[in-house]
């Protein structure tokens, strides 16, 4: 019987190792459904990273042609700039030109007028010499325009 109680013995501290071990089976059982749901979130999040790399991607995609565009408009608005300087430069010139035909305008005009008064005053004058002229014509009653300038532009 002795052996009876060992091989019971035996056998009941075999079922106990069983038993243990099927314990142990259970915890690491639960232990990877723990761990699959885990991964199920790390996938899940590691998508929602994928999809906001993505848009940050597009979005360097947009910042580049913005900076193209942007480099375009500075380059545009340079040569608009040169341009505008080089018409100044140029209006000026011609402004210069103009001022100076302007000049030469009122000169003429205004020898033609003393010409004139010259004239008048000679042929009003029949007793004096053509060729005898006063030194003013204010002293020989030829200004019409009294204190008055006769050039039209000064």
């Amino acid at each position: 019987m002795l052996t009876m109680n060992q091989l019971g013995k035996v056998q009941k501290d075999r079922l106990v190792e069983l038993e243990e071990q099927m314990l142990y089976l259970v915890e690491v059982s639960d232990s990877i459904c723990f761990l699959e749901s885990r991964l199920e979130e790390s996938f899940e999040k590691v998508d929602t990273i994928d999809v906001v790399d993505d848009r940050v991607e597009g979005s360097l995609g947009s910042v580049v042609y913005i900076e193209e565009r942007v480099n375009e408009l500075d380059s545009s608005q340079k040569t608009l700039l040169e341009m505008i300087n080089d018409m100044s430069k140029d209006f000026l010139a011609i402004l210069d030109v103009v001022r100076n035909k302007i000049t030469d305008v009122n000169t003429r005009l205004n020898l033609t007028i003393e010409s004139q008064d010259v004239r008048r005053h000679q042929s009003s004058s029949p007793g004096r010499n053509r060729n005898c002229r006063s030194s003013s014509s204010k002293a020989a009653g030829g200004d019409k325009h009294p204190g008055g300038d006769r050039r039209p532009y000064q």
